[in-house]
């Protein structure tokens, strides 16, 4: 659900909408060069890539405190 709320507000944005408060969970992420790392059905690694730090800057994570966040780990 995070995500489908996330993804709306970055279309609401778009389209020149904007709103006061998102969830509180969802937090954007450090412009920091990072690795995405694609798994596969079967639990395994499937692709490792490079994230040069403007990309990673526009990627969000869910974090419900300050101890744990989703899918971006630091």
């Amino acid at each position: 659900m995070l995500n489908e709320s996330f993804i709306l507000l970055e279309s609401l944005k778009r389209t020149g909408c904007l709103i006061s408060n998102i969830h509180p969970w969802i937090k954007k992420s450090k412009k920091d060069e990072g690795l995405i790392v694609g798994i596969s059905p079967e639990s395994q690694i499937a692709l490792v890539e490079y994230c040069d730090p403007e990309k990673m800057g526009k990627m969000w994570k869910v974090m419900p405190d300050n101890q744990r966040s989703f899918p971006i780990i630091n």
